[in-house]
């Protein structure tokens, strides 16, 4: 008797040892990005150099953002998907070092900016406003256009 109770002894304290340093070994990453993160449907994009709108409602363009990446994503399939770093410091998102997203070789350095242009994106690196941060809708600007999303 003496015996088994031991090794039922010594088995529940290897499981919880075992159980211990499995959950202590996971980095669990938290998110500051508070209302930010999520999917955002791209709704319009206003030319503000000459107030042009282009609508996009019927387009399912998307930006996606989670802990310090954002995805640019055509559901349409018309055009690439990417991914970028993103730092978002008070009202300003600075995004940057844009990748095309999903290739056959990994994730592929863009080499032309004009690419990501269905998502109001022409250059590298780029640093805009945050207007409007909503639960529902979201509104971001840079020198040249206004970017209007509603959270899908």
């Amino acid at each position: 008797m003496i015996h088994i109770s031991k090794i039922i002894y010594t088995a529940t304290a290897t499981i919880a040892i075992m159980l211990i340093m499995l959950l202590s070994s996971c980095d669990i990453e938290h998110s500051s990005n508070g209302k930010l993160d999520g999917y955002w449907h791209m709704t319009s994009i206003d030319t503000l150099s000459n107030g042009n709108i282009t609508h996009l409602n019927d387009r399912l363009l998307f930006w996606a953002f989670q802990n310090k990446l954002l995805e640019f994503i055509d559901r349409d399939g018309k055009t690439q998907s990417f991914l970028l770093r993103f730092e978002k410091n008070g009202n300003t998102l600075r995004i940057y070092n844009p990748h095309i997203s999903r290739s056959q070789s990994g994730d592929v350095e863009v080499t032309n900016p004009a690419t990501m242009s269905p998502y109001g994106i022409n250059t590298m690196e780029d640093t805009l406003t945050i207007e409007k941060l909503g639960s529902s809708a979201m509104i971001l600007r840079n020198k040249t256009i206004r970017i209007n999303f509603k959270r899908f």
